[in-house]
């Protein structure tokens, strides 16, 4: 799913096949937008160099943590532009403590804001359950489609206000 972090909105949604990973999916996901896009925030699964390249391609910036084994583009000379994010933020995490330095990245980037979308997944799954219900592809499609709609429409009645003290 794609959500935008400010409204909440679902803006667009791909079932996956199991054998597949997330990060193949973010292109037909943000192909799927229509305007500009700001950041692409996801979890470690989208650190794949393709992810970068339609952030790049859409003007967004790139918010994937690094895999721990991650290194920076070897080439002195010839780096991939869509690659760049990704160079900065694993030398940034190398820069001293792995840990101390990923949680200044997270909140540096605002990386925390995906837990709204991992909140509403929870919420979707207790209104509609965790699995559907047709064996189906293309229903399953639809019956997807149908629940984004109406978390789209309780969305629209109203979102508690949350204030930190």
């Amino acid at each position: 799913l794609a959500m935008d972090a400010d409204n909440q909105a679902i803006l667009s949604a791909v079932m996956t096949e199991s054998e597949r990973l997330d990060g193949n999916y973010l292109r037909p996901l943000v192909n799927a937008i229509n305007g500009a896009l700001g950041q692409l925030t996801g979890d470690g699964a989208y650190d794949k160099k393709d992810c970068y390249r339609v952030a790049y391609e859409r003007g967004a910036k790139p918010v994937f943590p690094p895999q721990h084994n991650a290194i920076v583009q070897r080439n002195k000379y010839k780096k991939e532009q869509a690659l760049l994010p990704r160079d900065e933020a694993i030398e940034l995490m190398n820069a001293g403590d792995k840990d101390d330095q990923r949680r200044a990245w997270k909140r540096q980037t605002n990386y925390h804001r995906r837990s709204l979308i991992e909140t509403m997944m929870s919420r979707m799954k207790s209104l509609f359950g965790d699995e559907m219900r047709s064996r189906c592809w293309e229903n399953q499609q639809t019956d997807l489609l149908i629940r984004c709609y109406a978390i789209n429409r309780m969305n629209q009645l109203g979102l508690p206000i949350s204030e930190a003290i």
